[in-house]
């Protein structure tokens, strides 16, 4: 036997919350493999799973296009506990709404670097929540040169002190470039520009 649950997403401001994927998490004390199975919710912010074996259930809710992050609400500070749900054979389908957290802000990260000399050679932003810094939020590393053409972006908690840094191999840091501190507001886009210069021999 199986179950399922269904229900409607909705975004900060309670209209629905359309082309978010929802992802339903079993909580298994045994861990889990496989992957986790995932819906787009419809234009009404409604989705469905159906055939779900009786558990557990923790549900979320991730459009990073727009704002809305996949780490849920361990993104954030403040106390959004996220939505869980019980299917066992006396109750196999269950009905669930709920509303995402508020946006996130977009940091638009641009790199500036001096004499490219090896297009291979990765750059690496790490990103930290200064109140929780156990919490890196982001580690990405991309081609140094893929940076240079172009933008990383990334969600960043709003509200809250954020660090960057940047690295890459055999460069160096500008002065005043890699170290930020940042705190945004909820949907707001920043562009923070990281100067690189060739590290001398």
């Amino acid at each position: 036997m199986t179950g399922a649950i269904c229900g409607s997403v909705f975004n900060e401001n309670g209209t629905p919350a359309s082309d978010v994927r929802v992802v339903a998490m079993i909580q298994s004390p045994g861990g889990h493999s496989g992957g986790y199975p995932w819906r787009y919710t419809d234009a009404s912010g409604h989705y469905c799973f159906d055939g779900l074996a009786f558990g557990l259930y923790v549900l979320s809710a991730d459009d990073e296009r727009k704002g809305y992050p996949q780490r849920g609400p361990a993104f954030y500070t403040w106390s959004s506990p996220a939505p869980r749900i019980a299917l066992t054979a006396t109750h196999p389908h269950a009905a669930l709404d709920w509303q995402i957290p508020f946006k996130a802000a977009f940091l638009r990260i641009h790199v500036s670097p001096g004499q490219l000399t090896d297009q291979a050679t990765p750059i690496a932003f790490d990103l930290v929540v200064l109140s929780r810094p156990k919490l890196g939020i982001n580690s990405l590393v991309r081609p140094l040169q893929m940076a240079a053409e172009g933008p990383t972006t990334v969600l960043l908690p709003p509200g809250e002190d954020v660090a960057l840094t940047a690295t890459s191999p055999g460069y160096r840091q500008r002065p005043g470039s890699g170290e930020e501190h940042l705190n945004l507001h909820s949907g707001e886009t920043k562009d923070i520009t990281i100067r690189l210069a060739r590290a001398a021999p």
